[in-house]
């Protein structure tokens, strides 16, 4: 069973979410999720860490991967944050969902735990 910590980082991840989205109203919350299929993501992230499958998260160091074109060819990383995940993997595609990423991309720096 995921501790509630665990369900706790979950739901502030769905917050923070939300607040980045932009939703006006707590009435919109579920519309706006099943639009964005991140309902589906939550709920199934909520059920692993109910069963046990994802019972513990670690902290990893994510930053945006910059550079390596013409204009810039020296590659350096940009607005580095600190993202709970169970996996680098998802703690990468976190960060770029929610930094709205489509030209470059998270790239994770490090585990810090």
């Amino acid at each position: 069973m995921g501790s509630s910590r665990d369900c706790e980082i979950v739901l502030n991840e769905l917050k923070d979410w939300l607040k980045q989205n932009s939703i006006p109203n707590k009435d919109d919350y579920m519309s706006v999720l099943y639009e964005k299929n991140a309902y589906d993501k939550v709920l199934q992230k909520l059920y692993k860490l109910m069963n046990g499958e994802e019972s513990k998260l670690h902290r990893f160091k994510v930053g945006l991967c910059c550079g390596g074109i013409m204009e810039d060819p020296d590659i350096h990383y940009e607005n580095i944050q600190i993202i709970e995940a169970a996996t680098p993997e998802e703690a990468k595609e976190h960060y770029d969902e929610v930094n709205n990423c489509n030209y470059y991309y998270g790239e994770v720096l490090g585990r810090l735990d």
